[in-house]
């Protein structure tokens, strides 16, 4: 972002998300449960898509409802890889690597710093690795299945409860590893003209 006064950090870049009016990055991959306090950079579209950045807002987050204490590497469930929007907010997916329950986090598209608690959760049997919501009542997940890291497709639809989450859940495997490779990061197309 060279019209930008300082460089963004790189610490653990997971997933981007979009709005009409912004793009959002987000550093927030916690592989090792270490991370005390991770980042989201919105920037404005119309400079994204002009090469012309001129601000970079950074929302600050930590999950309040953390344990205390050292987290194990490979058993805590303080790891973010997936984000969309929604309505007014970014809605974050827990890579959860204890049991099957994806916590979901809201957080709105304000600067500053935030303690952010899980709103709700969504049984998927996986860790999820992309996310993307269309509308009111689409959403798409995609992650793997550990321990031969199976990649699979979470379909969410059909939802008048407030959320596509709460809708009917259909899931998809999406065979071998070696055939799909690890899947990341999925989206809807839009044309926002």
């Amino acid at each position: 972002f060279p019209s930008h006064d300082r460089p963004l950090s790189l610490i653990d870049w997971e997933d981007i998300a979009v709005d009409s009016t912004h793009l959002y990055l987000g550093d927030f991959g916690n592989n090792t449960g270490q991370r005390d306090t991770l980042s989201i950079y919105r920037l404005a579209l119309n400079e994204v898509c002009n090469g012309s950045i001129q601000s970079v807002d950074t929302l600050r987050f930590w999950y309040a409802d953390a344990p205390t204490g050292v987290l194990p590497a490979d058993s805590h469930n303080l790891d973010c890889e997936a984000m969309a929007v929604y309505r007014d907010s970014l809605w974050l997916f827990s890579k959860n690597r204890v049991g099957n329950q994806v916590r979901i986090y809201g957080l709105r598209g304000l600067s500053g710093l935030h303690g952010i608690q899980a709103l709700d959760s969504i049984q998927v049997e996986g860790q999820i690795t992309g996310a993307d919501v269309l509308g009111d009542s689409s959403m798409v997940l995609v992650g793997y299945t550990p321990p031969f890291y199976t990649p699979f497709l979470i379909l969410g639809f059909g939802s008048d409860l407030g959320a596509p989450w709460k809708g009917c859940l259909r899931r998809i495997e999406l065979g071998s590893v070696l055939q799909m490779g690890q899947l990341e990061a999925i989206c809807f197309y839009r044309d926002w003209e």
